[in-house]
């Protein structure tokens, strides 16, 4: 499923953008914290770097190194459905980078709320809360609204109180309120979370990384993507060429909520 995620999100930024054709990327920098694609528009779409399951071989992270920004843009969107992570968050990035022209031309089809995502959360304590990756800021909030918070992380070295990832597949199915970092495109586990989390009533996707073009989401059960609009490409492209991360984006990017369009 996740893959077909994917595809659909491809298919639908190339309606979207019709002249996707004369787009190219311009500049393609993979940072210690984020993987960044800035396209010949002056649109900036970003990926987490994933350091521990990016495979290093003969001290390269990319095989196209030296030619990205050469590449067909349709050709860098479909790098994002390898499965060597390095090839696929710049995959992401592309698609990301993409998606902010596509929702330029789409804000009469969805929402666009200000502020944090934790001020739209609407928690009972007895409610199981679920968080897929890892989004400390996010954790003593949580933990004050309910009794029955998980916690789930790949390396579950990066936390004591993570269960590993694959323990999903027993506490989403009961978890009514979920929040997934956008990473789980990328390796591709999304698909499988939104199968496990079809009685939640609220489902956010979250993070740079979750700034996909929120259509083929929203029809698979997502609830809200809280992800970034570029405001000044260059910053950006600057902050992750120094290996900043999310806290150094304040200055280049707004943060936004995107939500269906309630009729």
């Amino acid at each position: 499923m996740s893959l077909e995620i994917l595809t659909e999100e491809i298919s639908v930024l190339k309606r979207k953008v019709s002249e996707i054709e004369e787009i190219t990327p311009e500049r393609v920098v993979i940072g210690l914290g984020y993987t960044g694609v800035k396209l010949s528009t002056g649109h900036v779409g970003v990926c987490a770097t994933p350091l521990n399951e990016i495979l290093i071989e003969d001290c390269g992270v990319v095989k196209k190194a030296g030619s990205l920004s050469n590449q067909n843009i349709f050709a860098l969107m479909e790098m994002a459905k390898s499965w060597d992570m390095g090839e696929a968050a710049v995959g992401i990035a592309a698609i990301n980078a993409v998606s902010q022209i596509a929702l330029e031309r789409s804000k009469e089809e969805f929402e666009f709320k200000e502020g944090n995502l934790l001020d739209f959360l609407e928690i009972r304590e007895d409610e199981e809360v679920a968080m897929i990756g890892k989004i400390d800021p996010f954790i003593p909030f949580l933990k004050k609204k309910t009794k029955k918070l998980y916690l789930f992380e790949r390396d579950v070295t990066r936390r004591k109180d993570a269960l590993p990832d694959f323990a999903c597949e027993q506490y989403l199915p009961n978890s009514k309120i979920v929040i997934v970092t956008g990473v789980t495109v990328m390796n591709k586990t999304i698909g499988r979370i939104l199968e496990l989390t079809r009685n939640a009533k609220f489902i956010a996707l979250v993070g740079p990384t979750a700034s996909m073009y929120p259509a083929p989401f929203f029809k698979r059960g997502v609830s809200m993507m809280s992800g970034i609009i570029t405001k000044n490409p260059d910053l950006l492209i600057r902050v992750i060429e120094e290996g900043g991360g999310t806290r150094e984006f304040k200055k280049a990017v707004e943060f936004v909520n995107i939500t269906k369009k309630e009729k």
